[in-house]
């Protein structure tokens, strides 16, 4: 997926499996979690930057749509990427993948905290700067704010 990053991959568990033997959302936006995991982690966002009290993301919007089940066994790679980047927030954008077939498309937007206070907060210019990299060229922001009302 042309932009994106491979960050997570795998088939899909019996025990993910609800009454309509189909995958339960649940587990979709489990998935979708790891997935913003392991962009924040390549941004410097993780265990170790928490620890030191450095601003972190927390999901403020989620917008997920299912484009085609996913069944016991099917195999998946979620693909993800950032649509947008700015000091105080990040859309992560996320795309589930079975047999060369969309399943699920996934957005978060993040708000960017202090760990410490819990109120708004600013990512560095060093962290801002390196989202930059990760952003998928072309990608539309849903929840970016067009117009005025």
């Amino acid at each position: 997926m042309k932009g994106f990053y491979l960050t997570a991959e795998g088939e899909v568990e019996e025990k993910w499996i609800d009454i309509n033997g189909h995958m339960n959302i649940a587990h979709y936006v489990a998935l979708f979690d790891k997935g913003t995991f392991a962009m924040l982690e390549k941004i410097g966002i993780d265990s170790t930057s928490l620890k030191e009290n450095l601003p972190t993301v927390v999901a403020s919007r989620i917008y997920v749509a299912h484009r085609k089940e996913l069944m016991f066994g099917d195999p998946w790679e979620l693909w993800s990427g950032f649509a947008s980047i700015s000091k105080t927030t990040l859309t992560i954008s996320h795309r589930l993948i079975s047999n060369s077939s969309s399943r699920a498309v996934c957005d978060i937007k993040g708000e960017v905290i202090s760990p410490v206070t819990r109120k708004k907060d600013n990512l560095s210019d060093e962290t801002a700067e390196l989202a930059q990299s990760y952003l998928v060229k072309g990608l539309r922001d849903r929840f970016a704010v067009v117009g005025q009302l």
